[in-house]
């Protein structure tokens, strides 16, 4: 469940829509982190990765080895 959470929410830098994932603006990626009512299930979701941080910590580590991937030559 942790991998496809950080897979949709990478999911636009991976294809090249934006280079920072956490401004999507169609991403649940900010939601999850925000104290604003939400229809989604954030305790869930800050569940699978313990608290905010790591959940912070994880997709940013995701988008380093994407960031490491991409080549110019």
């Amino acid at each position: 469940m942790r991998n496809l959470i950080i897979y949709i929410h990478t999911n636009p830098t991976h294809h090249g829509f934006e280079v920072d994932f956490a401004k999507y603006k169609y991403s649940s990626y900010n939601s999850f982190l925000s104290d604003r009512e939400t229809l989604l299930d954030r305790e869930f979701v800050l569940n699978q990765f313990g608290d905010k941080e790591n959940y912070k910590y994880v997709h940013q580590m995701k988008n380093f080895e994407i960031d490491d991937s991409f080549s110019l030559e």
